[in-house]
């Protein structure tokens, strides 16, 4: 399998912000749809030559499309009066071009661009598209306005059927412009839940030609084993060494919520799939099906949204990660059947170390009321008095010689009285991994959460949680893993 990255060098949150107008349009276009990346059907229609009858084409209905012309391109393909699209942005945006997506047999072969900050012409440009999706690539900074006109198409008699406006270009680096060995994923969970890693993406470019990338914070980049997603990151820092040479830091969605504030809140019987998706804002959610309807009672204040998502892990009793996935995964560990490693994936030789022993594990839950004493927290100007509530569990093999190692939680403020013992359960249960299996192997299907075996040193086959990976790729993509079991 080859490795890439699939870099969107897009102006982030341009497409959210644009306002789209344009002249002679149908009745049927929608310009709201142009900031989105459709793909509409060649559709059949009385433009000439454009009505096949051997089912390469669907019938036009009137459906709603993003933007087609009232008008036809004459004779020459030129059209009498150009149809034009205004792209008004309230805040400035910086790209290296825009990606123009067109449908039909035809496409625009005179295209003329100008980019505006209030009423100062930036640049105006000129390009010739040579097929149905054409980037123009023109570095512009800071702009929050831009006019296109359209003079001409490919064909004679022909609508101008625009799909989609990309405010950037969707780029592909492959293994030979990836530096060797300097593209590596960090990927990690907290098998207990009291900690959130966020995933990593760190490599370096050795473009084939000298281009001017700008990699602004927060772009997303996709990173690929063959078809297989290894995940979704974002632009966190960039240096350019040389002219052809980048050094980028990337990091996955949760490394982003950690950014943002998260908006005091209370809940009493909130729904969880409801608060994960409110938590996690612009990034998509995937729940297991086992947690989403449980009843989530307490508050969140002054937290992040990746420190709120942890709290709401922790009371779940479930982990959060991003490996393998564009979505947010919440999951519970199951450790009741292990997947193999088998010896010819695995690099023999890998040491097992063994922690500290936990001794007991004490959790505090939260009741919430206007009425009471003591401490408080203020949500929208209202008190909510705060009892609190400890559950212990004991490890009951503890010996004279055990040194006393007490794991306390008290500050996971989404526990209420009737979840408390199942937390503090499943918590006792995760600090009882204390062997750290370190195992090299190539990856196939495995993503860190899942509950695994793998062979010893010594060739017994352990059985653990895949808890981190440092993923190396090359030309095949290897894991540096620790299991904990």
């Amino acid at each position: 399998m080859s490795v890439r990255l699939v870099y969107e060098d897009i102006a982030v949150g341009a497409a959210e912000d644009v306002t789209v107008a344009a002249t002679g349009k149908t009745a049927q276009s929608d310009l709201t749809l142009i900031p989105e990346d459709n793909a509409f059907p060649n559709y059949a229609t009385l433009e000439t030559n454009l009505f096949a009858l051997d089912g390469s084409l669907d019938l036009y209905n009137e459906e709603t499309v993003a933007y087609w012309s009232e008008a036809f391109s004459g004779d020459d393909g030129a059209f009498s009066t150009p149809p034009t699209m205004t792209l008004t942005f309230t805040q400035n945006y910086t790209t290296t071009g825009i990606t123009l997506k067109f449908s039909g047999d035809s496409y625009p072969t005179d295209v003329n661009i100008k980019w505006y900050r209030g009423t100062t012409q930036l640049d105006d440009k000129s390009f010739i598209p040579d097929a149905l999706t054409y980037f123009c690539g023109n570095n512009v900074e800071a702009y929050d306005k831009i006019v296109i006109s359209f003079n001409a198409m490919s064909l004679p008699h022909r609508r101008l059927k625009i799909n989609s406006v990309i405010f950037g270009v969707s780029r592909t680096f492959d293994r030979y412009e990836l530096s060797a060995g300097s593209t590596v994923i960090q990927q990690e969970i907290d098998p207990t839940g009291r900690e959130l890693p966020a995933d990593t993406l760190d490599f370096e470019i050795r473009a084939k030609e000298q281009v001017e990338y700008i990699f602004q914070r927060r772009q997303p980049i996709y990173a690929y084993d063959g078809e297989r997603l290894l995940g979704m990151f974002f632009i966190d820092e960039s240096n350019r060494v040389s002219s052809t040479v980048y050094d980028i830091t990337a990091v996955d969605s949760i490394g982003v919520l950690g950014d943002d504030p998260f908006p005091d809140a209370r809940y009493a019987g909130a729904n969880a799939l409801s608060v994960a998706q409110s938590i996690c804002g612009e990034f998509e959610v995937d729940m297991d099906a086992s947690l989403q309807n449980q009843s989530i009672s307490g508050v969140i204040v002054g937290a992040t949204r990746r420190s709120a998502l942890q709290l709401l892990c922790f009371r779940l009793n479930a982990v959060a990660d991003t490996a393998g996935s564009d979505k947010i995964k919440i999951f519970p560990i199951d450790t009741t059947s292990p997947s193999e490693i088998q010896k010819n994936r695995a690099r023999i030789g890998g040491a097992v170390k063994k922690g500290a022993k936990v001794t007991a594990v004490t959790v505090t839950a939260h009741s919430y009321s206007t009425s009471g004493s003591g401490d408080y927290v203020e949500i929208n100007g209202t008190r909510y008095y705060d009892t609190k509530t400890t559950y212990t569990i004991t490890d009951p093999t503890i010996t004279a010689a055990d040194v006393q190692n007490v794991v306390e939680v008290s500050d996971c403020t989404l526990i209420d009285p009737a979840s408390l013992q199942t937390v503090t359960q499943n918590l006792y249960n995760f600090t009882r991994l204390i062997d750290e299996h370190d195992v090299a192997f190539r990856v196939e299907s495995e993503t860190v959460g899942d509950y695994v075996s793998a062979y010893s040193p010594w060739g017994t086959l352990l059985s653990g949680v895949y808890a981190s990976a440092r993923l190396v790729l090359s030309g095949i993509t290897v894991a540096d893993a620790k299991i904990m079991g």
